[in-house]
């Protein structure tokens, strides 16, 4: 495990292409999707936290779509994807998002989660580990120390305080769309999941991502993530918040470039 900082870079951004829908089990998911001119460049995922659906992962989408090509669904039941069940365990949602990538004719791609996003997609690398070519867990969580509703809501506030308006506006949106019940048991399904138990089986090479800024994610839960997967390593991002993917979009996308193009 090698501790890094990283130093935020301008980014470029790319043109999106229409956006699409597929059918998996019953649900339809929204898929959107950026196009790098790298006929070679590797696929890259983008999984969103908590409620907030595909819309939060589009900052950084638009400057990784430059130089490859980047899809960010909407898990089922939040966004623009319907839901056939009420399935909302980090199971289910894992299983969803291995059904997608059959769906949109993956076979091998990056994937990269923030915050619940990451509990996902340790979920999708522990069932289908030829899929997850490579993992970043940006923000991961859920922390052991905080897997309690009040600890939890603790350190919401504190997060709550590094959002922009514009995270503000988009959470309130996206939580009003998926509703009160199915926020709720989303949030309960989070605190039930255990990563630490998937961790060590997971053998993707593995970015750990913890920005300074972050009050949900502690040091000490982001060094052990790190230590706990087989070939992972933790990179620091100074002044970064929990919600990188859409309030730290030149520093997130500069950190998977450097992970993704240093073996090429």
């Amino acid at each position: 495990m090698s501790v890094q900082t990283a130093t935020r870079i301008p980014g470029r951004s790319a043109a999106r292409l229409p956006d699409r829908e597929v059918t998996v089990d019953g649900s339809r998911m929204l898929t959107r999707e950026w196009r790098g001119p790298g006929v070679d460049a590797p696929t890259v995922v983008l999984v969103h936290g908590l409620v907030v659906a595909g819309d939060f992962v589009v900052p950084t989408a638009a400057r990784l779509g430059d130089r490859y090509r980047v899809l960010a669904p909407d898990l089922p039941g939040y966004g623009r994807s319907t839901a056939a069940g009420d399935e909302v365990s980090v199971v289910g949602l894992g299983a969803a998002l291995g059904s997608w990538a059959d769906a949109v004719g993956l076979t091998s791609a990056v994937f990269v989660g923030n915050s619940f996003g990451t509990q996902v997609v340790t979920e999708l690398a522990l069932r289908r580990p030829r899929l997850a070519e490579r993992l970043v867990l940006a923000a991961p969580t859920m922390d052991p120390t905080a897997r309690s509703l009040p600890e939890t809501l603790r350190r919401w506030q504190r997060e709550s305080q590094t959002q922009s308006r514009a995270l503000k506006r988009l959470l309130v949106r996206q939580y009003a769309r998926a509703g009160i019940r199915r926020s709720a048991r989303t949030v309960a399904a989070a605190l039930r999941d255990r990563p630490e138990d998937r961790l060590p089986h997971l053998a993707a090479p593995s970015l750990v991502l913890r920005g300074t800024a972050d009050p949900i994610v502690t040091a000490g839960w982001a060094q052990e993530v790190a230590r706990l997967l087989p070939h992972g390593r933790l990179q620091v991002l100074p002044d970064v918040p929990h919600a990188m993917a859409f309030d730290a979009p030149d520093a997130l996308p500069e950190a998977v470039r450097r992970f993704l193009e240093e073996d090429r």
